[in-house]
């Protein structure tokens, strides 16, 4: 989905998109009109490597900012994995202890 932010705050819906291709991107992109092109500033995205080239590529002035929707969820995912690694390990250790005593 792309949108679009008013000086105000409002946000409007400006096109949804049929797939997450580079290509596709950058045909939208070439639709806009390059007088509105240089006027963006900034670029709001997923972190979806095509979507940043795509970005970079056709609108290479605008600042790429990562959304938080997706930073937020690379960060719960990262939490997550070590907390699966560490509670790994600790299982390990319990066990490993376990057989040492049961050896005494």
């Amino acid at each position: 989905m792309v949108t679009g932010r008013f000086r105000d705050g409002e946000i409007v819906i400006l096109g949804v998109l049929p797939g997450h291709e580079k290509a596709v991107l950058i045909e939208y992109l070439r639709l806009i009109p390059q007088r509105i092109l240089q006027t963006l500033q900034a670029v709001c995205c997923d972190l979806w490597e095509a979507y940043i080239e795509a970005v970079r590529d056709e609108i290479p002035t605008a600042r790429i900012v990562a959304d938080r929707f997706h930073v937020a969820r690379h960060y719960r995912d990262a939490a997550d994995q070590i907390r699966k690694t560490e509670l790994q390990r600790l299982k390990k250790r319990i066990t490993e202890r376990s057989v040492s005593k049961a050896q005494w």
